[in-house]
């Protein structure tokens, strides 16, 4: 059970791209509580004083939330002995996150108390950039209750403090210099092309849970603006991503007449949105269709017989295909490619064309008003009362059921 709550609560932090850590001695990972941004700013930066310090401060049964000088909140909590007993999990610590961006009187005001010169006040945005924004601190702190509750099986306190400047990776203006070999932005760019190329994989492989794992740990890596319309540069950044998406699915074999027509059609949605939010919510739904996309197109895995002749039923299945009339196009025995066909689909070649029509009847049902006749002819179907005995074999269902049942779906 507490197994489950601490996995559930992992996952949840971990879905909007924030870090969640569970300490027990000798609290090695520690470190990487700030992402290394103490020590890379100060050199000599004691983690240890600071988990000192932490552990002081908690009290049984609470949660914290503590806001520091950089516009960076870090929640955390003391384990009770029960947890501890079973896990050796002493601590949880969850951050950093931010509320909103640092206005740029904020930035520059920053900038300014520690003396920062151009190319390390880039630095320092390039830092912000990984840090995952809140939309809701009263949400958050919300759903972080209610694991305490989960955890501590009794009412939870929250304590909300805004730290000084002389504490808990706050920046202290006064001590501050610079290393100078100080480089966030390697390290930060490095990252966000490793997530970038996960999440393409995940993409390439037609995994849709996988890929919004990996869409919302690379999500979590904000661009620096490139315009002074925020809503322009989302829609660039969602331009680019339809456009990585595109050669993710080519990589996976998929035709480049299915890529061109999802990619073409997606760039004319992400022109129509008029905010960031719809932009975000298209994000998700392009994801989907290129995994669909890979899922039902991909030719992985095929010998490149096999492949030419699932491409061929795919563009052609309107006509009327047999066995030896794919065979002929392809120079090949009947025998040859019965068997080798069966091998790698695992269905026979009549089953495959069967499927390949149904797919697009299904298709054409959903989103067209033509006669059933008309379809059963446009599908490859010579006989319409076969096409609803196949249809209905299928999907249990007749063609016009299907249809009536798929609107009343959409119309709710």
């Amino acid at each position: 059970m507490l197994t489950d709550v601490l996995s559930l609560m992992q996952d949840t932090v971990q879905a909007i791209g924030a870090q969640i850590m569970f300490l027990k001695p000798p609290y090695d990972e520690w470190k990487k509580v700030d992402f290394g941004m103490s020590d890379k700013l100060y050199g000599d930066f004691d983690y240890m004083l600071v988990l000192d310090e932490v552990i002081k401060s908690c009290e049984p049964n609470t949660l914290y939330l503590i806001k520091n000088n950089l516009y960076m909140y870090h929640s955390y909590f003391r384990f009770p002995d029960s947890v501890r007993e079973e896990t050796g999990y002493t601590h949880c610590f969850i951050g950093p996150i931010m509320e909103d961006q640092p206005t740029d009187e904020e930035f520059e005001e920053l900038v300014k108390k520690a003396n920062l010169g151009p190319g390390e006040d880039r630095n320092i945005r390039v830092f912000y950039s990984q840090i995952p924004i809140i939309n809701s601190m009263d949400t958050w702190n919300s759903i972080l209750l209610g694991f305490c509750r989960r955890i501590f099986q009794c009412e939870v306190k929250l304590v909300k403090s805004e730290m000084t400047a002389t504490s808990f990776f706050s920046l202290q203006y006064n001590s501050f210099s610079m290393q100078p070999d100080t480089d966030f932005t390697t390290d930060i760019i490095e990252k966000r092309y490793r997530m970038e190329n996960s999440f393409l994989e995940a993409v390439r492989k037609g995994d849709f849970a996988e890929a919004t794992q990996r869409m919302n740990e690379w999500g979590k890596f904000r661009i620096l603006p490139r315009h002074g319309d925020a809503l322009r540069d989302v829609k660039n950044l969602s331009l680019v991503m339809n456009t990585l998406l595109r050669k993710s699915v080519e990589q996976a074999n998929v035709h480049p007449v299915y890529i061109d027509e999802l990619s073409r059609k997606q760039a004319i949605e992400i022109e129509s949105l008029s905010s960031v939010g719809q932009i975000q919510m298209h994000r998700m739904e392009m994801i989907r269709k290129y995994c669909l996309l890979v899922n039902n197109y991909s030719r992985s895995g095929y010998s490149q017989l096999i492949h030419r002749c699932l491409d061929y039923v795919d563009f052609h299945y309107m006509e009327q295909i047999t066995l030896k009339s794919l065979a002929d196009q392809f120079y090949v025995s009947n025998t040859h490619l019965s068997a080798l066909f069966k091998k790698e689909v695992d269905l026979n070649l009549k089953e495959y064309i069967q499927e390949v029509r149904l797919r697009q009847a299904r298709l054409m049902l959903n989103t067209t008003r033509l006669p059933i006749q008309e379809i059963a002819t446009s599908c490859g179907f010579l006989d319409v009362n076969y096409f609803t005995r196949v249809f209905r074999k299928v999907h249990g269902i007749s063609p016009r059921a299907y249809r009536n049942k798929m609107q009343n779906i959409n119309e709710e």
